[in-house]
């Protein structure tokens, strides 16, 4: 029994890390365009074990959702990362540019 136990612990324990490692490199890939300034907020996140049905081929991603943003012409955005940490799609598709257009223009403001 305490086999058993220490068999299943183990298995929570490796089942977590993995988890935790997908969420981290999902987190560093939409990074890459949300960035740290705040260009694009108000992030929800969640996992789409079964599938997302909005993307063709219904992948396993993790979906991070923005309601806020500070780029004009831009209310939300929502960007599609696999569990390897890849950006698979974002809505808007230009998002990535829309958001370097910002930086650049806040940048050339100062």
């Amino acid at each position: 029994m305490g086999k058993l136990i220490k068999f299943l612990f183990l298995l929570a324990l490796l089942a977590g890390l993995a988890g935790g490692g997908s969420y981290a490199a999902a987190y560093f890939g939409q990074g890459e365009i949300a960035g740290v300034d705040d260009a694009i907020a108000g992030r929800t996140v969640h996992l789409a074990w079964q599938g997302d049905t909005t993307l063709p081929g219904r992948p396993r991603v993790w979906v991070f959702e923005y309601d806020r943003t500070k780029v004009p012409g831009l209310r939300a955005a929502t960007i599609w990362v696999d569990l390897k940490g890849n950006v698979v799609a974002t809505r808007p598709r230009d998002l990535a540019d829309r958001v370097e257009r910002w930086r650049a223009s806040t940048r050339d403001a100062d």
